[in-house]
């Protein structure tokens, strides 16, 4: 009875060990998916705007790598690790091509991760050159191709509205061609590259577009302010002679002046 209740009792300790080992697990595992997911939708984010916005993307694509490599600390056996130094190395390479410099290289602790290079046979070599060479000409999505017309259509609006000078309503116009774009990636990111042609000539007319409406949006502004400060103004003096005459308009005050017509009429009738 003795050996059959410590075996008993062994048995419950090593439940709980391994329910705990278990759980701890459990949790890194679900850590592990939650920074993958965060890393995921935040490299999209960066490769959107390294078009756009390069200074921006820059600061982005920083923090990404962080995430990274925190993700190498908790999860070192995350099956994402991979892709995502690869796709941060790319990014790298073209965020550092449109900056005109090299950005901040990736944390050395991705070194435990990263696969060594294999060796490149004439084969495989073929392969890589080639798509670099078309990928500016590859099919694009349907989806991606229709909402780049809708995009078209929306700038033809901003630039008519800006030159009609309805600013407000070629800012509202604006503001929808970027939710198309948004949508673009959001629905289709990683369908397609950045910079294939029909993509990249339309980042570029937006980035036209959008320069001239900040620059007819702050004029605009200018003068709203301008206005205000006329109107500022004229109400001032318009207060300044309306305080200086009301004691003389004021039947109660002591200044008030009498000019009734026909008081008038009777001192007149008196000097005769």
């Amino acid at each position: 009875m003795k050996l059959r209740a410590a075996a008993r009792l062994i048995f419950l300790n090593f439940a709980c060990i391994f329910s705990v080992f278990l759980f701890a697990i459990q949790a890194q595992a679900a850590a592990g998916d939650d920074l993958a997911k965060q890393i995921d939708k935040d490299l999209k984010t960066v490769e959107r705007n390294i078009v756009t916005a390069p200074t921006k993307a820059e600061g982005e694509l920083e923090a990404v790598k962080n995430l990274f490599s925190q993700l190498q600390n908790e999860a070192p056996d995350n099956p994402k690790l991979s892709a995502f130094a690869e796709k941060i190395e790319k990014l790298d390479a073209k965020l550092a091509k449109r900056l005109g410099r090299d950005v901040k290289p990736m944390p050395s602790s991705s070194a435990k991760t990263t696969p060594p290079p294999k060796p490149v046979t004439k084969e495989v070599e073929k392969k890589e050159t080639v798509p670099q060479a078309t990928a500016g000409n590859d099919k694009l999505p349907g989806g991606v191709t229709s909402r780049l017309k809708t995009m078209d259509k929306g700038l033809e609006k901003v630039e008519t509205n800006l030159n009609k000078g309805s600013v407000d309503r070629a800012d509202f116009e604006f503001k929808q061609v970027s939710r198309t774009w948004n949508e673009i990636n959001d629905k289709y990111g990683g369908q397609f590259q950045q910079d294939h042609q029909e993509v990249a000539s339309r980042l570029t007319k937006m980035a036209e577009v959008e320069k001239r409406l900040n620059e007819a949006l702050a004029q605009s502004a200018a003068e709203s302010q301008a206005r205000q400060q006329e109107e500022a103004a004229a109400q001032a003096v318009e207060k300044k002679w309306i305080d200086a005459f009301t004691p003389y308009i004021d039947y109660k005050n002591e200044k008030y002046l009498n000019l009734c017509i026909a008081d008038l009429d009777e001192q007149q009738a008196a000097k005769q």
